[in-house]
């Protein structure tokens, strides 16, 4: 048992094995809690002095994220504003302009949003992963020389020392960039814990991301290897589920809750995963980027379509449409005499 992965004064805290990965659960050391793994330590429980206990698992194969209470983003107030300004409105030293771009968590990102990617560019949110549905994971924390804090799984790819690389490879002395072609901080600070996750799958399959102050550094939406879909960025941005869901968001976070949530937890998503990272040739992945936006899409209108309000909707769409129909037809009839 120690304490060392949950900074000073926190000596009641558990350490155990994560994914491999030492984790540490931060534990007020009057709660009396006992910890006990199981299953490889790939998921564990806690009973605390209140009875009450509470289990989580380490996400092996789980979707690669930021922490859901301290990651931020910068969201353009609409898809018009320069980036260049939006990045000012959200990190320079001037004063907040809403009107122009807001820097908040990552946590309240919906379908349709626009975030900065980079420093010149922004892109849309597509989904956001987790948000409102409760996941759990190991976390890697960065603290840079500067001040920045930055969270995410150690399977989460980022800028780090000049090359895309997983937070796992950070170690104190790596380099974080903000505009990817110079370290913006050094790493002074690398320590392991587990908590709330969160990930806005955005449609260029990067995001600048960073912590509660200070600057954001670049990062991708995904795990190593998986970075491979977002490449035909314009098959993305520019796809009919991208569409739907900007138009629907709503109903966008609704389907990844109830629908996709599931579906990637599954073993059909961790072959799919495997497939993508070490057997598919880079030149049928834009084939494989639109057959997933023709399976998302038909998924997605398929959920659309299953609440009694949109089968109504759908119903007099068409009973509109027949009586345009039959309207045109009439009127194409020449006239009787």
């Amino acid at each position: 048992m120690s304490g060392s992965g949950c900074g000073a004064g926190r000596a009641g805290t558990y350490g155990f094995n994560c994914a491999n990965v030492r984790t540490y659960l931060c534990l007020d050391p009057s709660a009396q809690c006992a910890i006990s793994t199981a299953g490889s330590s790939k998921s564990f429980s806690f009973t605390c002095g209140n009875g009450v206990t509470h289990s989580s698992s380490c996400s092996v194969g789980g979707t690669p994220c930021f922490a859901h209470e301290t990651s931020t983003a910068c969201r353009l107030a609409h898809s018009g504003i320069s980036p260049a300004d939006a990045f000012d409105a959200c990190y320079a030293d001037a004063p907040v302009d809403a009107r122009v771009a807001t820097r908040l968590k990552m946590s309240e990102l919906v379908a349709g949003d626009y975030v900065l990617d980079t420093t010149q560019t922004a892109s849309a949110v597509l989904l956001n992963q987790h948000a409102r549905v409760a996941r759990s994971s190991a976390l890697v924390r960065l603290t840079t020389s500067t001040g920045e804090v930055l969270e995410l799984t150690p399977d989460h790819v980022l800028m780090l020392d000049g090359a895309w690389q997983p937070a796992s490879e950070a170690i104190v002395g790596s380099s974080l960039s903000t505009d990817g072609t110079s370290p913006s901080s050094r790493v002074i600070s690398h320590t392991r814990h587990h908590g709330r996750v969160v990930n806005p799958l955005v449609a260029s399959g990067q995001i600048l991301a960073g912590g509660p102050t200070g600057l954001p550094f670049r990062a991708t939406v995904t795990r190593d290897g998986l970075e491979r879909l977002f490449l035909p960025e314009s098959l993305v941005e520019h796809s009919l589920f991208n569409a739907l869901a900007s138009r629907s968001p709503d109903e966008a976070q609704a389907f990844n809750d109830e629908w996709l949530e599931q579906a990637f937890d599954g073993p059909a998503a961790d072959f799919f995963i495997s497939l993508v990272q070490h057997h598919t040739p880079s030149r049928l992945i834009p084939l494989v980027a639109v057959g997933l936006d023709a399976a998302f899409t038909s998924a997605f209108l398929l959920f659309y379509l299953s609440t009694t309000t949109h089968m109504a909707t759908l119903f007099i769409s068409i009973c509109l449409s027949m009586m345009g129909v039959v309207v045109l037809r009439k009127r194409a009839q020449p006239s009787k005499s």
